[in-house]
């Protein structure tokens, strides 16, 4: 009480001119949240969310004036999300593909978008994320509607920042080198929104970092299906070299890496109707190195054969 509680309106993408007004949601003491990063359950029981992408728009009880618009995407607890770094991945270099756009350059790497569109037409989620502070997301929700390369733009998704103001995220980003810590538990916390017993929503994820692939690997993402990418658009598995293209090479094999959700084999040990287990497709059978499906006798007998 004494609070001007926070008012939530949905837009309704089949009726863009409806807003669906969303009462103040009190706690048992009849208090109102003043600061979270999760709304209540209560409140998104009242969103009448939709399968995809909903349009939510925030304003001030008493500054109707003020609002501040946003997206909450719904997805089924069996959809596989793909994630995908912004500076450094999707751009050339983690600086320069901050400042360069701001004057017109494009700075994204070759292929990007071709790529990321075939990933989603086989049915998995884009996910973008970035250790930028919560400040600069509108600035980078607005790059990356801007890459267009040959007639294509990236596909849509959620963009995931750090909820830091400037000064917090570069001391974490540049002075301490500890991006990870952020984007794990970013990830962590996306990932206890799936039920348990239903495997890993990640799928694979691309960045270009070491602690790119240190947070990947926390959410349980294999490390043949990590692709590190360097600032000459060269792609690498994991921390292995064993596994080296582009994005624009990968557009021949995306259905191999990532095979269509309809038809993607079960990654249970006894599969589903007689199909193998994903692990055994033919990237991920080709991508790993032999010291890890060989013994260290059968290595050795090799070696003594050269």
């Amino acid at each position: 009480p004494g609070l001007d509680p926070r008012q939530a309106r949905m837009q309704d993408q089949d009726h863009p001119d409806s807003n669906l007004a969303i009462p103040p949601i009190q706690n048992a003491k009849g208090l109102y949240t003043k600061k979270s990063l999760t709304p209540p359950k209560e409140a998104l029981d009242q969103l009448n969310l939709k399968y995809g992408k909903n349009i939510i728009e925030f304003s001030l009880a008493h500054r109707s004036n003020r609002t501040v618009s946003a997206f909450i995407y719904m997805w089924d607890n069996n959809d596989k999300l793909v994630v995908s770094d912004i500076d450094g991945t999707i751009t050339k270099s983690d600086v320069l593909g901050q400042f360069l756009p701001m004057i017109g350059k494009d700075w994204s790497q070759a292929g990007v978008t071709g790529l990321l569109n075939k990933v989603q037409k086989n049915d998995y989620k884009v996910l973008y994320v970035t250790a930028r502070p919560i400040g600069q997301i509108s600035m980078t929700k607005n790059y990356l509607s801007t890459i267009v390369q040959n007639g294509e733009t990236m596909p849509e998704g959620p963009v995931l920042t750090s909820p830091d103001r400037m000064i917090t995220s570069f001391t974490r980003e540049v002075i301490r080198r500890k991006p990870e810590e952020f984007k794990i538990e970013c990830f962590k916390s996306i990932q206890s929104l799936f039920p348990n017993g239903t495997g890993s929503p990640f799928f694979a994820g691309f960045g270009n970092r070491g602690s790119d692939a240190i947070s990947y690997r926390a959410v349980d993402i294999p490390n043949y299906r990590i692709f590190i990418v360097n600032p000459h658009g060269q792609i690498s598995n994991g921390d292995s070299k064993v596994f080296e293209t582009s994005y624009s090479l990968m557009h021949e094999i995306v259905d191999c890496v990532f095979p269509p959700v309809s038809k993607r084999e079960d990654t249970s040990s006894s599969g589903i109707d007689g199909k193998k287990p994903s692990q055994y497709s033919n990237h991920n059978y080709w991508s790993q190195r032999p010291s890890s499906y060989l013994s260290p006798e059968q290595l050795a007998a090799i070696s003594s054969m050269t």
